[in-house]
């Protein structure tokens, strides 16, 4: 039996950091190289407008095979036993797809974002990925309609924001429908039917491509993690704590396994805690941040967001005081504004979450990430002279200035 220090079941973005960090100290690493473990982190760097890395030399020995755990310390790769002291969850995502439609040849999310636009098509489904796929394929000429479950598009982000890019989109010809359930799908000789209820009539489309943007979910199955004593929530997820360790202590997990919306930041965040908190005594491990670091939504015009929502931060504290400023993208045509809105606690003027639709939003969100995480009293901040015009910046002190009003008058 082969035995390891550390063995990373899957190869993706974080396994394959951990297991290259790990090696480097001395240790003997092994890393399996699982079908479709990296398949999320395409999606995902996909979605960013990023091409995937080069290959580099690797300092691990790297083990490929369907693998599945024998007992909390042996692993079975391609029916050879692997036993480690230590073992790391990296096993990724797959797309999500409704039963019915995976013979039906509709595109999953990275075949979607990796391939030439069709000239019509409907998405299903109303999140983030959904949501670019519809901005590249209407930036390319098509006729794009999103059908969503949820009761509004794009439901984990703020409202208002939601709200603002779906008037983006529907002025580009962009159909939005959410809440709709039962939907048809019909394969033809030159495309698909897709047929949904509205009101007391069916709408139905005949499009050439069907696009299954539902979401990603984590790749467990097959892996016998109960043998590995590693609890497994119901949607398929491992649970995590603070420091990235299952249920049993002696496994680790990173990346997609964890959370199937897991952003290239907080992969890289993973990776890095993981492989440091391996190598440090118990006194000085390090712990997950509480703030996530910010999410982009790479459509046009970009989403951006940090820390929490208004309804997460009414959840906690009981003064949150919040704001809404109009976010020009260069000059003042009110007819392509976004939106900044900015979620703060009355006591001690803290900010605590920030959510921007506009040209620069992912650059802009960096300095409120700063006011999250360094809790200066926003009353402190918007002073004219800080805040160069026009631009973004200017859009910035509007809603700071915004949020001081509300919350002082």
């Amino acid at each position: 039996m082969n035995r390891f220090d550390v063995v990373v079941v899957g190869c993706g973005r974080a396994g394959s950091a951990i297991a290259d960090a790990l090696a480097a100290t001395g240790r003997r690493v092994a890393a399996v190289k699982l079908d479709h473990d990296d398949h999320a982190d395409r999606v995902s760097l996909a979605l960013d407008g990023l091409a995937p890395p080069q290959p580099s030399p690797i300092r691990f020995e790297l083990l490929k095979g369907p693998a599945k755990f024998l007992s909390p310390k042996t692993l079975s790769v391609a029916g050879q036993e692997v036993e480690a002291r230590r073992f790391v969850l990296a096993a990724g995502g797959r797309p999500r797809i409704e039963p019915g439609l995976t013979d039906l040849n509709v595109l999953s999310s990275l075949t979607a974002l990796t391939s030439p636009p069709p000239a019509s098509a409907v998405i299903l489904g109303g999140g983030p990925v959904a949501a670019v796929i519809a901005d590249r394929y209407s930036r390319a000429g098509g006729s794009v309609t999103i059908l969503g479950r949820a009761m509004r598009f794009l439901p984990a982000e703020d409202e208002s924001v939601a709200d603002a890019l779906a008037g983006r989109f529907r002025a580009r010809g962009i159909e939005i429908h959410a809440g709709v359930v039962d939907i048809v799908t019909r394969a033809q000789d030159q495309g698909f039917s897709v047929s949904w209820p509205a009101g007391n009539d069916v709408r139905e489309l005949k499009v050439e491509s069907v696009v299954a943007a539902t979401g990603l979910r984590a790749n467990t199955d097959g892996l016998d993690l109960k043998s590995a004593d590693v609890y497994v929530a119901d949607d398929g997820h491992v649970v995590i704590d603070d420091e990235l360790r299952t249920s049993n202590p002696c496994i680790s997990a990173v990346g997609h396994i964890t959370s199937p919306g897991c952003s290239l930041a907080m992969q890289d965040h993973h990776a890095e805690l993981v492989a440091q908190n391996f190598q440090s005594p118990f006194y000085a491990r390090q712990k997950l941040e509480i703030t996530e670091p910010p999410r982009i939504v790479r459509t046009s015009p970009p989403i951006a967001r940090v820390g929490a929502s208004e309804s997460e931060a009414r959840r906690l504290f009981r003064d949150v005081v919040t704001a809404v400023a109009p976010y020009f993208d260069g000059a003042n045509d009110a007819s392509a504004a976004g939106v900044i809105k900015l979620v703060g606690r009355r006591r001690g003027g803290r900010l605590l979450g920030a959510h921007l639709v506009g040209a620069g939003a992912p650059e802009l969100v960096l300095f409120f990430d700063l006011l999250v995480r360094s809790e200066i009293p926003l009353a402190d901040v918007p002073e004219r002279r800080h805040f160069p015009l026009p631009g973004p910046t200017d859009a910035a002190y509007r809603a700071l200035t915004a949020w001081v009003n509300a919350a002082y008058g």
